[in-house]
């Protein structure tokens, strides 16, 4: 969806073509002047539908607090201790709370060695698969005096990824976590299918005259 928002001012090729002349070669300009095949670019997009307000605490599932899930107290403390000062202090602040709150973390290496690196808003990173390496983001829950951490759960990336709760979920985690994060999100290809997609199939695209004539020019 984020794409999405970004549209604005410049989205579109016509409000590529718009953009200052400093921002676009005369030679890219002339091809997709030229360039028939490129008209569904021109589409006369409704805006998107505002953004989500909810956080992140709206997509986590629910655990019990014996399950296997959650890491040891021993491997929590260890990750925390891979913090920075400041980042320790804002999770140890989040446990102070009388509420949980949920953050999402990455272990990165920096040159001071491997680092757990805490987001400090309730929006999820990019998804990665079940081998996502340092890119791979895992859910802290701080408050009532508890820091608790583990990895996201297949439902988890399912929500981020705007898929309903009925849909059944019977894989293991692995191969979930690997179809998920190499997936795209569900409201945003449906919205684009709607609006875009569907209206080319179906022949009724406008054509933006003022982009092109019969001759191409």
């Amino acid at each position: 969806m984020a794409l999405l928002e970004r549209r604005g001012r410049f989205g579109g090729l016509g409000g590529l073509l718009e953009r200052p002349r400093g921002l676009l070669s005369a030679r890219l300009r002339a091809l997709l002047l030229a360039n028939k095949d490129l008209r569904w670019f021109a589409l006369p997009l409704p805006d998107p539908p505002p953004p989500l307000r909810t956080g992140l605490s709206q997509i986590v599932e629910p655990l019990p607090e014996d399950s296997p899930r959650w890491w040891s107290e021993a491997e929590t403390q260890r990750h925390v201790a891979m913090m920075s000062e400041s980042h320790r202090r804002y999770v140890e602040q989040l446990a102070r709370g009388s509420r949980f709150a949920y953050r999402t973390f990455y272990r990165r290496r920096r040159s001071a060695g491997q680092r757990a690196e805490v987001r400090r808003d309730e929006i999820a990173g990019c998804l990665r698969t079940a081998v996502g390496g340092s890119g791979k983001q895992f859910l802290i829950r701080a408050g009532g005096g508890q820091i608790r951490m583990r990895a996201m759960t297949p439902r988890e990336y399912a929500r981020l990824q705007g898929v309903p709760d009925h849909y059944p979920i019977d894989a293991p985690d692995t191969y979930a976590l690997t179809a998920f994060g190499d997936a795209v999100c569900v409201p945003v290809i449906r919205w684009i299918a709607q609006h875009a997609l569907n209206p080319l199939v179906a022949g009724a695209t406008a054509r933006p005259t003022t982009l092109f004539d019969d001759d191409g020019g």
